[in-house]
């Protein structure tokens, strides 16, 4: 067939040559799907349709041995150029180093954007689209998918639940919500302490029943409201104060509760006068995001129980402090 080119003016276009040109008009306009009809707009139609689907291919290779070839009768990459580019869904994830065939142009190994290192596991990927570069000078296809790194401004991805959880994974970015539902993580900490002086005269009988609000005294208070319905509260409680003369208890109540949710006691030498220190911790479920405010009380079996003092006395200048911390841990 008859090549047509290097006419002058006046030289004549023979049939052969003139068919060579309207057939490969013809052809691409068919293979870009369109059926010839009399407009004169199809050839750049086909010019669109071809440059929209110019750089991706289908993928029928294996892991790591990836095989490109053009869709229906587009063309394909005839020659390998420096900054050629192509877009494939792999069918197949890549377990490591990795080759690809594009359009029959030849095997050449896949390489990360420095053009030397080989691909980490999973870099080739099912679910999105895999874009690559051909790199002249190394001879070989460099990915294009170019993934964030403390150094590197790129493509990030998010880490699962799983990988969070793990503390592992060192390549992937975490978002607030998932860092937040890791078990065991402090979604909240609240934290009050008083060095102020306060007393009660009100006592509570050291018997086998519930300490009633009335029998003592709401010193200090703390109002937490939680984020997750079934995480866990922890509040760790000290109180520092007593009669000086008498067993000294510390109860935790809440809201308008008027039993505590826990107590606890130090009924230790007390001759001295001088007041007793009563740590303890209390463990709570959360049931409601209502806001809930927890209540550091405190009373004696006899005399008046003081507050960051003893008795009617305070002691050190407000040194002394007894405090509320509030925890929310996720489950």
């Amino acid at each position: 067939m008859s090549k047509f080119s290097d006419k002058v003016t006046g030289n004549q276009v023979s049939a052969d040559e003139y068919n060579n040109l309207t057939r490969a008009l013809k052809n691409s306009i068919e293979d870009s799907g369109q059926t010839i009809d009399a407009t004169n707009i199809q050839t750049s139609k086909s010019m669109a349709n071809n440059a929209a689907v110019a750089t991706f291919y289908t993928e029928n290779g294996a892991a790591d041995v990836y095989n490109l070839i053009v869709i229906d009768n587009f063309e394909g990459l005839t020659k390998l150029i420096d900054g050629a580019e192509a877009r494939f869904r792999a069918a197949n994830l890549n377990t490591g180093a990795s080759t690809v065939n594009v359009a029959g142009t030849g095997a050449r190994d896949i390489k990360l954007p420095d053009g030397t290192t080989d691909p980490a596991a999973g870099d080739i990927s099912t679910t999105q689209d895999t874009k690559i570069r051909y790199d002249l000078g190394n001879n070989v296809w460099v990915l294009d998918n170019n993934k964030a790194s403390e150094t590197i401004v790129g493509i990030a991805e998010i880490a699962t639940q799983a990988e969070v959880d793990g503390e592992t994974d060192d390549k992937r970015i975490v978002t607030s919500l998932k860092l937040a539902t890791k078990p065991n993580q402090i979604r909240q900490l609240l934290f009050n302490s008083s060095g102020s002086f306060d007393s009660t005269p009100n006592n509570v009988p050291f018997d086998n029943t519930s300490p009633q609000l009335s029998e003592g005294k709401v010193f200090l208070s703390q109002a937490i409201t939680p984020k997750v319905i079934g995480n866990k509260l922890f509040i760790d409680l000290i109180f520092i104060g007593g009669s000086g003369g008498s067993n000294t208890l510390a109860a935790l109540f809440k809201d308008g509760d008027t039993t505590p949710l826990k107590v606890a006691s130090n009924c230790a030498d007390f001759s001295s006068g001088e007041p007793v220190t009563i740590t303890f911790t209390v463990e709570f479920t959360i049931a409601s995001l209502t806001p809930i405010t927890f209540k550091l009380w405190g009373s004696s079996e006899s005399g008046t129980c003081g507050f960051n003092g003893v008795g009617g006395n305070a002691r050190f200048n407000g040194l002394y402090a007894s405090s509320i911390e509030i925890i929310e841990r996720q489950v």
